[in-house]
């Protein structure tokens, strides 16, 4: 057990494109305290997920709950309109 949780770290890499309504790949994320050692102090830590972006986009997920410094997403879906 280290410090109090203060970032996350994504151990996923992620699709530069992606299809409108297509699932993002499943995302691990580490929970890690401010030295950047990963913490097991909270593991009733509910994660949400946020997107920022100018576009009018839409996201669909459920949140999950942290479990030995870990969380995992894999069912986010981005919606939003078509570019060309």
């Amino acid at each position: 057990m280290h410090g109090a949780p203060a970032q996350f770290r994504t151990t996923t890499s992620l699709p530069k494109t992606l299809a409108v309504g297509q699932a993002l790949p499943t995302i691990n994320l580490q929970v890690l305290d401010a030295a950047g050692n990963l913490t097991t102090r909270e593991n009733n830590l509910r994660v949400d997920v946020r997107v920022s972006s100018s576009a009018n986009l839409s996201v669909t997920y459920s949140p999950r709950t942290v479990s030995g410094g870990l969380v995992s997403f894999s069912d986010i879906v981005v919606t939003g309109p078509v570019r060309n």
